[in-house]
């Protein structure tokens, strides 16, 4: 979206990468976005100030303790 940064997704999961253009294709922003299949702290991201959001994987959220 121009006067905006861009819109990076990434994953370390290759299928999540391709399920995520494949639905971006579907939503007709598939050219607005730069997908990458990389460790989150690997994506390469601009110098200037953005937003970032992350959906870290499940253990991660709540930790490694038994959820009941």
């Amino acid at each position: 979206v121009e006067g905006l940064g861009p819109i990076i997704a990434s994953d370390i999961d290759a299928g999540a990468v391709a399920a995520a253009r494949e639905n971006a294709r579907g939503a007709g922003v598939e050219e607005l976005i730069r997908f990458e299949t990389c460790d989150v702290a690997e994506t390469t991201v601009p110098e200037a100030p953005g937003t970032l959001i992350v959906n870290p994987g499940y253990g991660a959220r709540l930790g490694d303790e038994e959820v009941r």
